[in-house]
């Protein structure tokens, strides 16, 4: 075969080439991981880091002595990449936002926003377990949903036992049943376009399925119990929680104008509840966070409400935009300065006879 034969092949390659370095460069910039540009580093001012995380300040937020000032509320906030957020400044997203304007207020606090990505509820208190004691927080904010409902998706739809771990360790599960792969091989399945490709497909086939559309009174239960943990959890340390309502850019009430790309995004991890059935789990679980507040006397910060009805305060079905962080801001401020004004009692471990 001679060379001018495999021009077609090459030309192929070449076209195939540039598409991946065009993804590639897209996802760097979105603070993902990638095979040729690597991951871009998180947010920070030159010079020496003012915000974390670091190797002595594992939260994502503006980095606070050890031990605390005389005089200042710690505060913690349990969540995943909705209030990590990468793409943003540490003190453009909620937590920081929080922080700045209770400091301008003239209440001394210090953000301690535990938040990671793909974390759930108990990865949530995994972390409170190992770091709390240390950094001795006093509120806990918990800002989680619909990696809970992933979990218990997976638990209760797809019946896999592995979830029962959360969803970081899921992943890491995951990677470990995979057989040894060859270096092109595992390079190929890193890249963006591969990512996309395969994302399309799983779209597509999934949608083709009969989905359910809730998981039912044994979900609202697990919900139950998970939201409650996080306040045992709590009372146990000493720490006080409130709890937030948890937002989505869409309801029934404007489903039909979801973006097409943003309702796909929904199946690329899960391939087994429908988009009507997410938005019916994050209302089932906001009435559970509104019922386990008030059986605890805990407070609450109605996030959801606040950002209902404006998609333009998102990104993405569940990822909040700068101006959706300042309206998230905005939902726990009044909750959270009364808690640290009137001292809100700390609520007690509830028995088993409870």
């Amino acid at each position: 075969m001679k060379l001018r034969d495999l021009r077609l092949i090459f030309w192929i390659a070449a076209l195939l080439g540039l598409l991946e370095l065009g993804l590639e460069w897209r996802a760097y910039q979105k603070g993902w991981p990638t095979q040729i540009f690597g991951k871009l580093e998180e947010w920070a001012p030159a010079g020496e880091p003012e915000f974390g995380p670091t190797s002595d300040f594992p939260f994502r937020s503006r980095i606070a002595p050890m031990p605390k000032a005389p005089g200042t509320t710690r505060l913690w906030v349990a969540s995943s990449s909705y209030a990590e957020d990468v793409q943003l400044a540490p003190d453009a997203i909620f937590p920081g936002l929080i922080e700045t304007e209770l400091n301008a207020q003239g209440i001394a606090v210090d953000m301690l926003n535990a938040s990671r990505g793909g974390m759930d509820t108990r990865a949530n208190l995994v972390d409170i377990e190992e770091l709390a004691p240390d950094w001795k927080p006093d509120i806990a904010i918990l800002y989680q949903a619909s990696n809970d409902i992933d979990v218990l998706v997976l638990q209760l739809l797809a019946g896999e036992s592995a979830a029962d771990e959360g969803v970081v360790a899921r992943e890491d599960q995951a990677r470990s049943f995979i057989n040894p792969l060859t270096f092109i091989t595992q390079w190929t399945e890193g890249t963006s376009a591969y990512a996309h490709l395969k994302s399309q497909i799983t779209t597509r086939l999934t949608q083709s399925r009969v989905l359910e559309h809730g998981l039912g009174a044994e979900g609202e239960l697990r919900m139950d119990e998970l939201v409650q943990s996080f306040i045992d959890s709590c009372a146990a340390r000493k720490i006080r929680p409130l709890l937030c309502t948890f937002g989505t850019s869409h309801d029934r009430s404007n489903l039909r104008d979801l973006p097409a790309d943003w309702g796909d995004n929904l199946f690329r991890y899960n391939i087994h509840l429908s988009i009507e059935g997410w938005i019916d789990s994050v209302q089932v679980y906001n009435r559970v966070i509104e019922k386990v507040a008030a059986r605890n006397g805990v407070p609450l910060a109605d996030v959801a409400a606040a950002l209902r009805g404006h998609p333009e305060y998102f990104r993405d079905f569940t990822h909040l935009s700068a101006e959706g962080h300042r309206v998230a801001a905005d939902a726990i401020l009044p909750v959270l300065t009364g808690m640290l004004k009137a001292g809100t009692p700390k609520p007690q471990v509830q028995s088993e006879s409870d």
